[in-house]
């Protein structure tokens, strides 16, 4: 494995490769996983259907996959669901 400083010829240029290091951050960062709908939907204690509605409508911590015009595939990020909930809470 290559160490962060080292470099890969790329075409005209020289690319680093940032392998221990994301994108050159010092700072360790962890990636959030998405989860399905269904696993959302138990988090929020929400019927499945209900969430996908709020999905549609916009709450934040929603994504949807795909192009489809009909149907699209969402995912959820858990802690964005939970300060959505929570923000509207205080309002």
């Amino acid at each position: 494995m290559m160490k962060s400083d080292q470099t890969q010829s790329a075409g005209q240029g020289m690319v680093p490769l940032l392998m221990d290091k994301p994108y050159g951050d010092d700072r360790s960062m962890t990636l959030e996983p998405f989860v399905s709908a269904e696993e959302a939907a138990n988090f929020l204690a929400v019927n499945r259907r209900y969430l996908l509605a709020l999905a549609r409508k916009g709450i934040a911590g929603a994504y949807s996959l795909g192009t489809g015009m009909k149907r699209k595939t969402w995912v959820f990020r858990l802690s964005e669901l939970a300060s959505s909930v929570a923000g509207k809470k205080q309002q």
